[in-house]
């Protein structure tokens, strides 16, 4: 079955514009250009009789400090129609009272007469739950993580997670209370241990319906997860080197798409590539397509750098 890559965000953890960089007065790509947190939303459907693409599983990549304004985003371009067959415990649409000012006369700022509207609030318990992704993480640093606790308040019941045991424990030690089932079980949704899985070097394993394997990569003094997702697209967006090993793996998987980190055109950083480092790598592995995340306002504004893609907020890959 096909699978859609949307690109929720192409940006560094500090994303574009940057404000060091605005604050001196801006470059061009700052003054154009906006891209958030590198994360990518994986979606697996098929297609109905009448044309449609109709969700089986998805999954999102990384969780960032920018997720609120991504994921508000994607619902905006997507049908988010309710049908019966897609709620949780659907009821009855409750009338909730809105306060809504109906002003006629303002005088010295005081309010003259208001009125009290009643309004149709959809309950939160009617939900689009095939909108709502099994969650991967890459590493624990803030641009993959600090977007956790709105991506939590989506759904209720326990959830799944899906990274490596230095990032759980993280989590578990520093947010006790993403993994805490809530007092007033409507509030959010909570991780648990044993829906979760643990993910370590050369792992296969399934999420939102799809089959991913992990690769464990240097990331500066850290290390990051990359993933192959269904034997079709390798997804690497936090990375300082590729070994030898994994070069000549990668080569043989003959990708159809590549997503790769890319900060800068050039210059060392301890924790990223740059364009140089990707052409090197790009060589060895020979993938169809590449496409270039994580990139800085270093990384210009264009569609192609190098007969590279250069992602943006928004770009949409479908993936026979």
């Amino acid at each position: 079955m096909p699978i859609k890559i949307r690109i929720m965000g192409s940006g560094p953890s500090s994303g574009v514009p940057s404000i060091k960089c605005r604050l001196s007065g801006g470059c061009q790509v700052c003054k154009t250009v906006r891209r958030t947190n590198v994360s990518i939303l994986i979606t697996k459907y098929h297609l109905t009789d009448s044309g449609s693409q109709e969700i089986i599983g998805s999954v999102l990549i990384d969780c960032g400090k920018h997720f609120f304004d991504q994921f508000n985003e994607y619902l905006n371009i997507v049908d988010v129609d309710f049908k019966k067959d897609r709620l949780v415990n659907p009821i009855e649409t409750k009338k909730n009272v809105n306060l809504l000012l109906n002003i006629e006369n303002l005088s010295n700022q005081t309010l003259e007469k208001s009125e009290i509207v009643q309004e149709n609030i959809k309950d939160s318990d009617q939900r689009r739950v095939d909108l709502i992704p099994d969650l991967i993480l890459t590493h624990p640093h803030a641009d993959a993580i600090s977007g956790i606790d709105t991506y939590l308040m989506m759904n209720n019941g326990a959830m799944p997670l899906f990274c490596d045991k230095f990032t759980f424990t993280l989590l578990k030690e520093s947010f006790k209370y993403f993994f805490r089932e809530p007092s007033l079980k409507r509030v959010r949704s909570f991780f648990t241990e044993e829906k979760s899985t643990i993910l370590k070097d050369n792992l296969t394993f399934k999420a939102g319906n799809m089959t991913f394997k992990s690769f464990e990569m240097l990331h500066g003094r850290c290390t990051a997860m990359a993933f192959l997702i269904e034997g079709k697209a390798l997804y690497i967006s936090d990375c300082s080197e590729i070994t030898e090993n994994q070069l000549e793996y990668f080569r043989k998987l003959s990708l159809k798409f590549l997503f790769i980190d890319c900060l800068a055109l050039s210059g060392y950083n301890i924790g990223h590539l740059n364009l140089e480092d990707v052409k090197k790598y790009v060589a060895r592995i020979k993938p169809e397509h590449v496409i270039l995340v994580g990139c800085s306002h270093e990384i210009p504004n264009v569609k192609k750098l190098d007969d590279f893609f250069v992602s943006y907020d928004g770009m949409e890959i479908d993936i026979e």
